[in-house]
């Protein structure tokens, strides 16, 4: 992707959770393969959080889209009621997953707990490489994984 490129020339939005205020459960996207030299971000908005709610969010990785063998990949660090308005990336690429033991598809998994917060999440697939740009982040985002 070049520097006269448009964004959606080189990232497709693969699937979403809809922005919602949930209460304490557990919500995951889809499972998603991943392919070699293909990143997979996914990005989270939080916004309010009761007073007493929690969020986590995590990736997670399988054996296949029916998600067998599905263990945790990684994890964001925890929101609480004090640090609502924010935004998480995480980052999944095929070197990061176990692929000796056959691990190819990858999803998000979000957490509430103790009260409600409202949070939507886009998963994205990137089709080029290009530099890091975080350092271009804006102040909302808390945390690139």
């Amino acid at each position: 992707m070049g520097i006269g490129s448009k964004f959606s020339e080189g990232c497709s939005i693969l699937e979403q959770i809809s922005a919602a205020s949930r209460t304490a459960g557990t919500v995951t996207s889809g499972w998603m393969k991943s392919e070699a030299q293909v990143p997979l971000a996914f990005l989270i908005n939080i916004g309010a959080i009761a007073t007493g709610g929690t969020f986590d969010c995590k990736l997670e990785q399988a054996t296949s889209s029916a998600g067998a063998g599905a263990k945790d990949l990684k994890s964001a660090s925890q929101l609480t009621d004090t640090e609502d308005d924010m935004t998480k990336i995480l980052e999944a690429i095929n070197s990061e997953l176990d692929l000796a033991n056959s691990y190819t598809h990858v999803r998000l998994s979000c957490t509430v707990a103790g009260a409600a917060v409202l949070y939507g999440a886009h998963a994205l697939k990137f089709w080029n490489r290009i530099p890091s740009a975080s350092g271009m982040n804006g102040t909302n985002v808390d945390e690139v994984v």
